[in-house]
């Protein structure tokens, strides 16, 4: 078996190299040298629009013949981190693709078999490492035309169907900026995608400003003028704003909103769009509750985690860096902030967006005692908006009559939790365990 490829050095003396363009060559298998297939040559990523970091490849072509051993294998070069979109498309519906994304090493990140309707795809798919990736696409049913999309970024969110619902909206990922933050968002309305896509952009305050782009270009299908863009409030079927062009949309409403890419006309494989949303927002955010104890209160409940909500989405990084929150016990002084204090360490939550946060304790639960949970102002919203007020709570922890709190280092016989409500060094009754 001979494996033919146009290499990377071969690409830049067969075509001109652009900026903003990526390599990509297609590698046919062949069963023995005497096949040749003219379907070998250069191909191109193409970033659309120019500096977004979104790139694009179309691909038209046909089976060789039934069997993985005529498979198509298109490669590509790709940095860690970034994120493929792929999707094929067989002229006749039987002939049932098969896709697959290899990663350098030849192992499956993906693996989709498409069925009658021709099409197969994958969505997102996480790229980690650097390197030669492979998308393979063949059949073990009938030989057909195909056509092949292939998108990839380097930041921007891609699109995952099926996101044809309020319910179903993707969360993407936002960039924050001075004032600001920015969503960058690549997606496709393909022939069956009458619905339109939902992006959920979360609670907005009142003043917050959406300065909405939308991008479709020469490697789209979509024509100027096909796509709109409504914005949505939650609980709420009727648009409070669309348009077919760029607009800016003042928030006279608190609540959380949506956007939805839309088109009635032109909807196909190739009906790329790029959209960016930019919110300004001078709001800081607040903590509006816990499942802590109130301020001053005591309680007998069990705390292994607790729950954190803030009045709108967070930056992510400001949550998981645990140096902005803490949690501690006042020693036998009886004071906070001095040597003796019994520091809590809490697991990162692993946030990514919503209002509501889970701290799990590493070495939980609370132990009887007085306590002090505290989150700094370094915590800000995706605008960069520091937390204000921050929050320090102080509260108490007591046990539940002759119950017995379990300690946070039982994992070992030697160490185990003692039933005694008064340890001593004698024998101090039976307890009943129930």
């Amino acid at each position: 078996m001979t494996i033919m490829k146009l290499s990377r050095c071969n690409l830049q003396t067969t075509s001109r190299r652009l900026p903003g363009v990526l390599s990509i060559s297609l590698a046919v298998v062949l069963l023995g040298a005497s096949r040749v297939s003219a379907e070998v040559e250069p191909l191109s990523f193409v970033q659309t629009p120019s500096a977004s970091s979104f790139f694009t490849a179309s691909i038209t072509n046909a089976f060789d013949g039934v069997g993985v051993a005529l498979a198509d294998d298109w490669t590509l070069e790709a940095e860690a981190g970034d994120r493929l979109t792929v999707r094929i498309e067989t002229a006749i519906g039987n002939a049932r693709p098969k896709l697959r994304v290899l990663n350098p090493s030849g192992q499956t990140l993906a693996s989709v078999d498409g069925g009658t309707s021709g099409i197969a795809e994958t969505y997102s798919v996480l790229l980690p490492v650097p390197g030669a990736f492979r998308v393979r696409v063949y059949t073990d049913q009938q030989v057909s035309d195909y056509r092949l999309r292939v998108d990839l970024t380097r930041g921007p969110t891609l699109e995952v169907e099926t996101n044809d619902s309020i319910n179903a909206a993707n969360l993407p990922e936002p960039n924050q900026l001075a004032g600001s933050f920015r969503f960058r968002i690549a997606g496709t309305l393909t022939a069956a995608d009458s619905a339109g896509d939902y992006f959920a952009l979360g609670t907005l305050d009142v003043g917050s400003e959406i300065l909405t782009e939308l991008f479709t270009g020469p490697l789209s299908t979509l024509l100027p003028g096909d796509a709109v863009v409504s914005l949505f409030r939650q609980g709420d079927a009727n648009a409070v704003f669309q348009a077919a062009t760029n607009f800016t949309y003042l928030v006279s409403d608190r609540d959380v909103y949506f956007v939805r890419i839309t088109s009635e006309t032109h909807r196909d494989l190739f009906a790329r769009y790029f959209l960016t949303l930019t919110i300004t927002d001078d709001v800081p955010p607040s903590v509006v509750g816990t499942s802590l104890p109130a301020e001053g209160a005591t309680s007998t409940d069990i705390f292994n985690s607790f729950t954190v909500a803030f009045a709108e989405p967070m930056a992510a990084a400001t949550v998981n860096n645990l140096g902005n929150f803490s949690l501690r016990a006042a020693g036998q002084d009886g004071q906070f902030g001095t040597s003796d204090d019994d520091i809590y360490p809490l697991h990162s939550p692993a946030y990514s967006t919503g209002t509501n946060v889970v701290f799990a304790l590493v070495d939980g639960p609370l132990q009887p005692g007085n306590y002090r949970f505290t989150i700094a102002a370094t915590v800000t919203d995706r605008a960069g908006n520091p937390l204000t007020p921050t929050l320090t709570r102080n509260f108490s922890i007591e046990r539940l009559g002759v119950f017995q709190f379990e300690n946070r280092d039982n994992g070992a016989a030697g160490r185990a939790t003692s039933l005694s409500v008064s340890e001593g060094s004698v024998p101090d009754g039976s307890y009943r365990v129930e």
